[in-house]
């Protein structure tokens, strides 16, 4: 394979796996939103790891959704002389940046609801 066609490739794979994301952190939202409603949280800090777990999954959804809309035009773009990394989305920001911060909220957004379920396990 030649650079470029590498490079397709793995805005493809990144294009795939932020699909999957969005979807994943929808039905996470989902469930938060159940659970929520059938079983409200009374203490504050639970309601703020509610908060933190929903705003992250939202947050980094958008940004996967950003990802998803630009990778056809990055692999329009082709052939470019550096990393698909580096490959600056609307001339601006680098792809880098989207792909590390909709990793980075996913990531708070799972350690906030597996510290709300020790919490619950812990005190019922």
């Amino acid at each position: 394979m030649n650079p470029n066609e590498l490079k397709k490739a793995a805005l493809e794979a990144l294009s795939e796996w932020s699909r999957w994301l969005v979807a994943i952190q929808t039905a996470l939202v989902g469930g938060i939103v159940w659970i929520v409603k059938n079983d409200p949280p009374v203490q504050w800090i639970d309601k703020v790891l509610i908060s933190i777990a929903s705003g992250s999954f939202i947050l980094s959804a958008f940004c996967a959704l950003w990802l998803v809309g630009a990778i056809p035009s990055a692999i329009q773009a082709l052939p470019f002389d550096h990393t698909v990394h580096q490959y600056k989305l609307w001339g601006r920001f680098k792809l880098v940046y989207f792909a590390a911060t909709q990793h980075t909220l996913l990531a708070i957004g799972v350690i906030a609801i597996l510290i709300l379920g020790i919490r619950q396990i812990w005190y019922t």
